[in-house]
């Protein structure tokens, strides 16, 4: 017996298991991706998809040619794509019986538009019915009933590609013909509603187009996706809703009311605008719910398998939302000026509405979904969507309302239109223009606050750059493409330094989707880690001098790959890309020691000023992201320029010089080794002598005794920190080499 299994060995010996069937090579066209799923049916029924688009009849064609194909396998009834049945709805017109065919009533020639070559033929029949065959090569004379993708051109393409005047598309080879009676260039596409392919798009580029759809939903549908693929290649695309149609009606209907002629129809064209194609971007104003409740009522399946429903589920979704893509634990949309997240629960809501929908040709049943189903319907969409690298390597760039700003190697930025390839998942608030200078006016709030927070410093317009290009690196994502990447603290012991206002100032640049909150405390544990997934800026007001000695923060801090796990949801690998911001009073100490990794990637920017009364705004850094964004933008694409041209901070000598203090204050071993020894190459020193010395200061200067490191962990800190430092040990003595103790009592 002939059954899915066989058919995927038969066709691909690297086959391999999919869902509940099997993904191989599909028959038809020039497979290089198994793009063919084949599952086991019920009563010993085989369903086939092709992901490429081939239609399911070329499939059963080449399978039956090949012997691949159950002999007593109930006949299918034609779909259209995405799994709409042809007439899946009330009033539906005569049709032959099942396993039937009526009277052959006409034939319909499709050639080539360039050769004249007959490429296939369209048979219709009456009751009504439809079938399709293509000239034998080796056997002139003779059909070949498989018609793949490579043979389907447009109706009277001949006339087509040499008209230049209006071009009607129609549904049906009748409708074409009636149109062509009148002297319009008329065409329409194999298979009716639901069956464009895109090399029919090609086929009318330049051309003025009109489309002119049935009175039906599927000619609706059909029409607003022929428009939609028709833009930017047709020169020109309009839909006419013909007036008066009945419902279900086609041109042909139109034609034959009294009054309807060419010189009607050429009026309608004439006062009709072009119309807007309906985009992804256009369609997903109406909710993913309410698309799918409006077309699942539609929709008829042959088995209801998870995988089926899943394949009809995406063809749907691609259709009102365009490409959808799974990544980093969601699935993603693109709209209008960056990639969105489509929401598991919007998803879940859609899929409800195909309970009770119709399963099965001859004996029809309902589908029936409870959670279970729609849990693996959601996880086969999620295997088809799959691509985990998606936002791994985005194009480095800000992307803005205004458009997407780019920067050439020299930090020289320039602005082009949003583009789905950027990958950016965010859109700041602010608006860009060649020429802006990113300086800040004297009398804005973003003045006020930056030179009233480091008023009276020697470095301060030192600091407002580096604040700016702290800004410009968190608009572009480029923390982690440093050579050395920085996580900020703002350091400051009064209150009302600016600081906290300057955290809200970084958070208002971007849009609260690109803006977490996840302290160093937190970062190593995996629930709260999936946070930083996809952010521009990590900013908090909470610092853990443990938390930042982690070996957790180091990696998250220059960017290599976490997991992290939502609630209820699966572990998800990611690599982290976000400026992380700390606000601090107080400088932690560290029990175990600031080693030199964390030292790298540490930039403190002190705040020394305590703001007057008087020049206090009240939430100024929220007021300068909502009141001067385009100002703010500037400044941070200014900022970004710089660190683009360096790879690296602009760091004040203040800056340098607070770290160090931290260093030596949070650090007894480094404060030691300032001001307690010297360099002495070849001068060896007992171990437990240095150790006992470190320990007497140490204590004598406030440090705990029993926060102290063990005596192991100093001769290891001392190695590492200073150069030209060595253990020695012999069998009676053990010593460190290099260094000369100062007396310091």
């Amino acid at each position: 017996m002939i059954n899915a299994l066989k058919i995927a060995q038969g066709l691909d010996r690297n086959y391999r298991a999919s869902g509940s069937g099997y993904a191989c090579k599909c028959p038809v066209h020039d497979d290089q991706t198994a793009s063919l799923s084949v599952t086991d049916g019920k009563e010993g029924r085989v369903l086939v998809h092709c992901h490429a688009g081939c239609a399911p009849r070329d499939v059963i064609g080449e399978l039956k040619a090949r012997n691949l194909w159950p002999e007593a396998a109930p006949k299918h009834r034609p779909r259209s794509a995405g799994g709409y049945a042809e007439g899946a709805n009330d009033n539906r017109k005569a049709t032959a019986p099942k396993g039937q065919r009526g009277k052959l009533a006409k034939t319909y020639d499709y050639f080539d538009h360039w050769t004249g070559e007959l490429k296939m033929q369209v048979l219709r029949y009456e009751p009504k019915g439809f079938s399709q065959r293509r000239p034998d090569p080796d056997h002139p004379g003779q059909w070949i009933k498989a018609v793949s993708a490579e043979h389907r051109t447009l109706y009277k393409a001949q006339s087509v590609a040499q008209a230049n005047c209006v071009v009607l598309i129609v549904e049906g080879e009748k409708d074409v013909d009636n149109l062509t009676a009148l002297g319009f260039v008329a065409t329409c596409n194999p298979g009716g509603a639901g069956k464009w392919q895109d090399n029919y798009s090609e086929m009318l580029r330049d051309k003025t187009v009109v489309l002119l759809p049935d009175n039906d939903d599927a000619g609706r549908r059909h029409a607003n996706v022929v428009a939609y693929k028709l833009s930017g290649i047709a020169a020109s695309v309009r839909i006419v809703h013909l007036p008066d149609l009945p419902e279900k009606g086609d041109v042909s209907d139109w034609l034959a009311i009294e009054g309807n002629d060419r010189a009607t129809l050429e009026k309608l064209i004439e006062s009709s605008d072009d119309t807007p194609p309906a985009s992804p971007a256009s369609a997903a104003s109406i909710s993913v719910e309410d698309f799918l409740s409006r077309e699942g009522r539609l929709t008829i399946f042959e088995a209801g398998s998870e995988v089926e429903v899943a394949q009809v589920l995406h063809s749907l979704l691609k259709r009102h939302l365009g490409t959808l893509v799974h990544a980093e634990g969601e699935f993603w949309h693109y709209r209008e000026t960056r990639w969105q997240v489509l929401s598991r629960t919007e998803l879940w809501r859609g899929v409800q509405h195909f309970d009770g929908a119709e399963v099965g040709n001859e004996r029809p049943t309902l589908l029936k979904l409870g959670t279970k189903k729609i849990e693996s319907i959601l996880h086969e969409l999620q295997m088809m969507c799959a691509v985990p690298d998606f936002f791994e390597n985005p194009v480095m760039g800000i992307n803005c309302a205004s458009g997407f700003i780019t920067f050439d190697a020299d930090g020289q930025p320039s602005q082009r239109p949003h583009a789905p390839n950027d990958r950016a998942r965010h859109t700041l608030p602010g608006c860009w223009a060649a020429g802006m200078s990113g300086g800040v006016p004297s009398g804005s709030l973003l003045d006020r606050l930056l030179t009233g927070s480091f008023a009276g410093d020697e470095d301060a317009a030192d600091k407002i750059n580096l604040l700016a290009e702290i800004a410009g690196v968190s608009a572009l994502g480029y923390a982690t493409e440093l050579r050395e990447p920085k996580a900020v603290i703002l350091y400051g012991m009064t209150a009302e330094n600016g600081k906290s206002q300057i955290l809200d100032l970084m958070r208002g640049l971007l849009p609260p989707s690109a803006v977490s909150a996840i302290t160093a405390a937190k970062m190593s544990d995996e629930r709260y880690v999936v946070g930083l997934a996809g952010k521009l800026l990590n900013a908090t007001d909470e610092l853990s001098g443990a938390a930042i000695a982690s070996d957790t923060f180091k990696t998250i801090i220059t960017g290599e790959q976490v997991n992290g796990r939502d609630v209820y949801k699966s572990c998800i690998e990611f690599c982290p890309h976000a400026q992380h911001m700390f606000a601090t009073n107080v400088l932690p100490p560290y029990k175990g020691g600031m080693d030199r990794g964390v030292q790298r990637r540490l930039l403190v920017v002190p705040f020394n000023h305590t703001v007057p009364k008087a020049e206090r705004v009240e939430h100024i850094g929220k007021r300068i992201g909502a009141e001067e964004a385009d100002l703010l933008l500037a400044w941070a694409v200014a900022g970004a320029s710089r660190v683009i041209r360096n790879r690296a901070f602009s760091e004040p000598q203040s800056s340098k010089s607070a770290l160090r203090e931290w260093v030596c204050k949070a650090d007894a071993v480094q404060a030691w080794i300032e001001i307690g020894i010297e360099a002495a190459p070849g001068h060896w020193v007992a171990t437990s002598v240095a150790y006992e010395a470190f320990c007497n200061w140490a204590v004598s200067e406030g440090y705990m005794r029993d926060r102290l490191p063990n005596v192991s962990s100093f001769s290891e800190r001392l190695q590492s920190t200073v150069a030209g430092v060595t253990d020695k040990r012999t069998s009676r003595k053990r010593g460190l080499v290099g260094l000369r103790i100062k007396p310091l009592f």
